[in-house]
């Protein structure tokens, strides 16, 4: 069937309307987009994109509408209209988002673990302080617990002191403005290495003055009176005790001790009064262990002497015996005190009435009385009656006779010249033979008091 040209002129000018109204689109299109292309470019790398390489729509030149002659055939105008042809859109690049700063939990450094002595003063509590990321302050909490010596568990308590022995647990909470906490512990150890003290006193008392004062006795004192004794630490005297040295029995074979001493348990808040006689040892504990002894002995006893007189020619030696050690004779010269402080010697050469003040160690005073006879007798030269020192004599100058002075009931004078026979002496005999004599006095039990040697010459023309 035969179409009419007129029918096929009009559908042909209505192709043409449509294609001219894609093509106004297309360009608006391509317009809208250079422009949105432009905008964004300043947020893209340096990079080519896609976008580059997508070339200008508005250059295109526009297609020229051919004449009727040249017009498609109806199915092709159909499909153009159908299909038309869609410009590709270009996605616009995505900006990276900017990364936000981690947050992290507070950082400080305390140290964990501490030894201090009890009463320490010089020990500070590490301080904690500063600000986080944002400038805010940290908010700083501190917790104390307390374990003492011989507790189980810690308690908590309001401050940190070192005056009490035990074990502290400080614990350090540090928050930031984000809320994040940091928790750090701290252990520090409060010790007592220092042992109690164990003081003794006993009274004085001034005569002159009327006062009493309180003397201090060292540590292994020995002592004649009452003594008084405290005790006293750095932290706290948690025992105490005493007991009294018990003394060997027996002989030098068949040595045997009594029973091991009875320790007594003594309160340490009060003073320890000792008084009898004996040997004490005394002990503090404090409650870390520490431990002291104190020892004083305690002799309230006078000591007893024995007194012996020993005869000699010419002297007396007295001899006193102790049965414990004395103190050397103060301000009196000639005694002589033994190794073993238990007996004094002295040898007296003339007659002595007189009263010694005997010391035992503790200071117990005893008097002694002394009273010593010397036996003596002594045999000088002497020359027209007057005694000589010379030992060479001459019987021109006057008669030589021999003088004796003795105490003794009866006595003996003898003599020899020359080493010859010996000869006895009678008083008031005068001595004429030269030669070299050797002159003895003896008691009649034969001891020797005295002897003297001198030379007598005969010479008319003197010596």
């Amino acid at each position: 069937m035969m179409r009419d040209r007129g029918d096929i002129m009009i559908n042909a000018e209505d192709k043409k309307n449509i294609v001219v109204v894609v093509l106004i689109l297309i360009v608006l299109l391509g317009s809208l987009f250079f422009v949105r292309s432009c905008n964004q470019k300043e947020f893209i790398d340096e990079e080519p994109s896609e976008q580059e390489n997508i070339p200008n729509r508005e250059e295109e030149p526009e297609p020229e509408i051919e004449e009727e002659e040249n017009l498609t055939s109806e199915e092709e105008v159909l499909e153009e209209v159908t299909n038309p042809i869609v410009p590709t859109v270009i996605p616009s690049p995505t900006l990276p988002e900017k990364e936000e700063e981690e947050v992290l939990p507070p950082v400080f450094s305390i140290p964990e673990n501490v030894v201090l002595y009890l009463h320490d003063q010089n020990f500070v509590l590490p301080t904690v302080s500063g600000v986080d990321n944002k400038g805010v302050p940290l908010h700083v909490e501190i917790s104390y617990y307390f374990k003492a010596l011989n507790a189980v568990e810690y308690s908590p308590v309001l401050a940190f002191s070192t005056n009490q022995v035990g074990t502290y647990k400080i614990v350090y909470r540090v928050s930031n403005s984000s809320s994040l906490t940091t928790v750090k512990e701290m252990d520090i150890e409060i010790i007592d290495t220092e042992a109690p003290t164990i003081e003794g006193m006993i009274e004085e008392y001034d005569p002159e003055t009327g006062l009493t004062s309180f003397i201090p006795v060292a540590n292994g004192s020995l002592i004649n009176q009452m003594i008084k004794i405290k005790f006293t630490d750095n932290d706290q005297v948690s025992y105490a005790e005493y007991y009294k040295e018990v003394e060997m029995v027996g002989t030098d074979d068949t040595m045997e001790q009594e029973p091991l001493p009875e320790v007594i348990p003594v309160d340490p808040s009060q003073e320890l009064v000792l008084y009898e006689d004996g040997e004490y040892h005394v002990r503090a504990y404090d409650q870390s262990g520490n431990v002291v002894e104190y020892v004083v002995t305690i002799d309230c006893t006078n000591p007893v002497i024995n007194l012996t007189y020993t005869k000699k020619p010419n002297t007396t030696i007295v001899q006193i015996t102790s049965d414990e050690a004395l103190q050397p004779i103060a301000g009196s010269e000639g005694w002589v005190l033994s190794v073993d402080q238990k007996v004094l010697t002295k040898e007296y050469s003339t007659d002595t009435d007189e009263v010694i003040s005997l010391f035992d160690l503790a200071g117990n005073q005893v008097d002694i009385p002394i009273s010593v006879k010397v036996e003596y007798a002594t045999v000088e030269v002497y020359q027209n009656g007057k005694l000589t020192t010379s030992d060479a004599l001459n019987i021109v100058d006057g008669d030589i006779t021999l003088h004796v002075e003795s105490n003794l009931d009866d006595y003996q004078v003898v003599y020899t010249i020359d080493g010859g026979v010996e000869q006895s002496y009678q008083a008031g005999e005068i001595l004429t033979t030269a030669g070299s004599y050797s002159v003895s006095i003896y008691s009649i039990d034969g001891t020797l008091y005295d002897t003297i040697e001198f030379f007598i010459s005969t010479d008319l023309g003197g010596d």
